[in-house]
């Protein structure tokens, strides 16, 4: 369930990136940092958390590189 849900988020923050909508990326990004502090990472290292952020980001890079 939970990677259900990050995989969601990452495609929701894909797809806002690619709209350009700064109140829907805005909200994920709120979403997704709700979502990832209230998960049990102790099972994961700090650099897998850091590849989920990173996932997550690159969702918006169409918007940054435009």
């Amino acid at each position: 369930m939970q990677y259900a849900t990050m995989v969601d988020l990452i495609e929701q923050a894909r797809l806002a990136g690619v709209r350009e909508t700064e109140g829907v990326r805005d909200s994920l990004d709120d979403a997704f940092e709700s979502w990832i502090n209230r998960q049990d990472l102790r099972e994961i290292t700090d650099e897998e958390e850091e590849t989920l952020r990173r996932a997550f980001a690159k969702g918006f890079a169409n918007y940054y590189t435009a």
